[in-house]
């Protein structure tokens, strides 16, 4: 069973890990795009 309440489910410490992962994940791929396209 999910948690319906969002707010318990994002002060979660792992889904916080998770949250924080994927940011940095997405922050280096829009990165490495970027690069590609200016060469």
């Amino acid at each position: 069973p999910r948690p319906r309440d969002r707010t318990t489910v994002e002060h979660h410490p792992a889904y916080m890990e998770l949250k924080q992962e994927m940011e940095n994940h997405l922050y280096r791929e829009t990165r490495a795009v970027e690069e590609a396209r200016i060469q």
